[in-house]
């Protein structure tokens, strides 16, 4: 099957009239992967992501946030350790969904950075899977900010044994 871009005039025979496909392609499922610093599972992740998104495949974009520091380097997560952020862009990679980064620039916006960046990414994504412990101030910060933008949000509570 053959995919047409936004406003390509699709032409039929025998008639002048034009009709407009638009390709699902151009406006992807924008969903913002995010969590508590502490959230390290990935089976949780995949198998709530895989639930709350299985009728928005193959159009899926994630939305997730990176640390910048000096030079771009991401150093949000030291070795070894997965992160939320990690986790989303595998299970992006492994569903074949793109992924969008919105940068945290501590530099430029010192302790206002997770909020300024939470605001951003609740703007530009259509809904919200995140994994809370109950504690993480940025994280509550985030779900609130994306009820106030009318985001479809799924909270998912894990407990200290489903970090690892």
């Amino acid at each position: 099957m053959e995919e047409f871009s936004l406003k390509e005039p699709v032409f039929t025979k025998r008639t002048t009239k034009v009709k407009t496909v638009v390709s699902s392609k151009i406006n992807p499922y924008k969903v913002i992967i995010s969590g508590s610093k502490k959230f390290c599972n990935y089976a949780v992740l995949k198998k709530n992501a895989d639930t709350f998104l299985k009728k928005k495949f193959p159009n899926v974009e994630v939305v997730s946030s990176t640390s910048l520091i000096d030079k771009g380097l991401d150093h949000s997560f030291g070795p070894g350790k997965m992160g939320t952020t990690n986790l989303a862009k595998r299970w992006a990679k492994e569903s074949g969904a793109t992924i969008k980064l919105f940068k945290i620039d501590k530099i430029k916006y010192g302790r206002r950075a997770n909020f300024i960046c939470n605001r951003l990414m609740t703007r530009y994504a259509d809904a919200i899977l995140v994994f809370w412990d109950g504690v993480d101030l940025t994280t509550k910060h985030l779900i609130r900010v994306s009820k106030e933008q009318g985001l479809a949000v799924r909270v998912v509570m894990f407990l200290d044994e489903d970090v690892l």
